[in-house]
């Protein structure tokens, strides 16, 4: 804080007068209204024709994960990280060079612990052109078997 003379002048002739600015009348801004186009996520009756109800079916999905169309993508938001296979690692063309080496383990429901490779940052895009959208997401890489290609945290 300034405490110079000029300073504290300045200050007392700014309380001797009434403020520009009355904070108690400030306006709310209205809500910003997103103007681009917006796609809603919907299904139909139709859709659900192998569904069995009630269910608790994992999201899986197809991103484009590099150069690749992975499919089979089990997202799962109570993961703390990403995982790719490394048959996936090696079906996707990628030399393990591009690998970090990582001293770490993983662990599953069971608590048993699952040694990590490596990771790799690859470009993923999730969605269709225009309403897409391109992150860099950081994967651990296991050699371990799963009936998914990757899982999404």
């Amino acid at each position: 804080m300034e405490c110079s003379n000029r300073a504290l002048a300045k200050y007392a002739r700014e309380a001797r007068f009434r403020p520009l600015t009355d904070i108690h009348r400030v306006e709310t801004r209205p809500p910003k209204v997103f103007k681009g186009e917006s796609m809603d996520i919907t299904f139909r009756e139709a859709d659900t024709r192998w569904v069995h109800h009630p269910h608790n079916d994992a999201l899986v999905i197809s991103i484009h994960i590099g150069t690749k169309n992975v499919h089979r993508a089990f997202v799962d938001n109570g993961s703390s990280t990403n995982i790719l296979y490394y048959s996936t690692f090696k079906k996707m063309g990628l030399p393990d060079q591009d690998m970090s080496g990582e001293d770490s383990w993983v662990y599953g429901f069971s608590g048993a612990g699952v040694r990590v490779m490596g990771s790799i940052w690859l470009p993923c895009t999730l969605g269709e052109s225009p309403l897409s959208v391109t992150k860099m997401l950081e994967f651990k890489v296991l050699n371990q078997e799963s009936s998914h290609k990757v899982l999404l945290g």
